[in-house]
């Protein structure tokens, strides 16, 4: 299934139908795994990384790059640093530094990016952005609720039906990954 959102993904690339792709590419992100033998996944990253480049999201591509490198088979090595190069020039950052490969850097001006793209294009890469933040967990959706009970211990609910697909948890790992959770029927 990954692998056909992402090669749908590619047609629309092509046509420049930029987020009817960048959907595409997020599902087969959302189906895929970072353990497939195909490295599926850094081939999805791969790509989204050259849409976000096309579409301005320099930061945004960068952070797709990084994941592309750790998940993706080697043959695309060269062309995702050529990418680098390119991303790092239009952010003003050294492609021989570290600082493209910092998370919290690059999570910083996603952030950013993100808000000016709002403004310029009405184009952005919101997939993973919580939609309605939770007032007392603000990483959270406000549908969370946290319980205890003696059967499960403490554990995270829904309060409310939620579809597939929609990021309801987001936190930042020991190794400073921003990873998401969504939500996902059986």
């Amino acid at each position: 299934m990954a692998k056909e959102l992402r090669e749908r993904s590619n047609v629309s690339y092509k046509e420049r139908a930029f987020a009817v792709a960048l959907k595409g590419y997020n599902q087969s992100l959302m189906f895929g795994s970072p353990n497939s033998p195909t490295k599926e996944w850094g081939l999805s990253f791969g790509n989204r990384s050259a849409l976000l480049f096309q579409t301005k999201q320099y930061a945004s591509s960068l952070m797709d790059i990084s994941r592309a490198l750790t998940y993706g088979p080697q043959e695309l090595v060269p062309k995702l640093m050529e990418r680098v190069s390119k991303c790092c020039h239009e952010l003003g950052l050294d492609p021989n530094g570290n600082d493209w490969k910092d998370p919290d850097f690059l999570q910083q001006l996603t952030q950013r990016e993100t808000e000016e793209d709002r403004k310029r294009t009405g184009f952005v890469n919101d997939l993973f952005t919580l939609k309605n933040p939770h007032s007392l967990i603000p990483t959270a959706e406000e549908c969370i609720s946290i319980e205890s009970n003696s059967q499960r211990g403490r554990h995270v609910i829904t309060n409310k039906e939620v579809q597939p697909g929609i990021t309801i948890l987001q936190f930042i790992s020991r190794d400073k990954e921003l990873t998401y959770y969504t939500f996902s029927s059986k």
